[in-house]
């Protein structure tokens, strides 16, 4: 199935009680280097990103616009994005409709929109994902011990792949990617913008640009 078709089916998308409050559906998209500057891209039908980041889900502005990360944690996200290297990468959310007032989601709104997802992985076919926040991260890592810290999950993500523990060996299993996790760009502007978790996450990238590189 193309990311056309896959965005097609987003934003028809009425699975859930979300649609009824929200805008419009969110759908992903590339964001790319090009001149300088990063784009936003879509659809990828050429080559797609080997790199796909997933967030939570959208926020009042990502509403409004209709693109993923556009807000004040997309500003900060993009500034990871270029001290990591300015790589390629595609940007989606667990859940593709903003919540009220950008609560989190519920378990059953995840499961009505995982399909989307799984259908944006199938049609890219990424070498690395990195889940941004403990919601991306439990829904791409199914198995893993909902008890493990954010901190624990983001500082095995900089380790070599295969030290990197069993949880990323069940994630590779699932999506035949390669799966990291870095904190959500939200949670470092509601912690004071801490250098340490900006780094940590810019490692992370750092981390994804290298698994991707690595020859198929």
């Amino acid at each position: 199935m193309s990311l056309t078709v896959v965005r097609d089916k987003v934003l028809a998308c009425k699975s859930c009680g979300l649609r009824e409050t929200c805008r419009a559906p969110v759908p992903g998209a590339a964001d790319v280097l090009a001149g300088g500057a990063r784009y936003r891209v879509y659809p990828t039908t050429n080559t797609p990103p080997r790199i796909v980041l997933i967030g939570e889900a959208p926020g009042e502005r990502e509403d409004d616009d209709g693109q993923p990360f556009v807000g004040a944690s997309g500003q900060v996200l993009t500034s990871w994005l270029v001290r990591a290297g300015n790589p390629d990468v595609y940007i989606t959310n667990t859940v593709k409709c903003r919540p009220p007032s950008n609560r989190q989601p519920t378990v059953d709104e995840k499961a009505a929109c995982r399909p989307h997802l799984d259908r944006e992985l199938e049609a890219i076919k990424p070498r690395v994902i990195v889940c941004f926040g403990r919601h991306a991260a439990l829904s791409m890592l199914r198995l893993f011990n909902k008890s493990t810290g954010m901190k624990r999950l983001v500082e095995m993500s900089t380790l070599p792949y295969d030290e990197a523990g069993q949880w990323m060996q069940v994630a590779a299993r699932m999506t035949r990617a390669k799966v990291l996790v870095a904190y959500h760009p939200s949670y470092y502007l509601q912690s004071g913008r801490r250098p340490e978790v900006a780094t940590a996450c810019v490692d992370v990238l750092k981390r994804a640009i290298e698994l991707a590189e690595e020859p198929a």
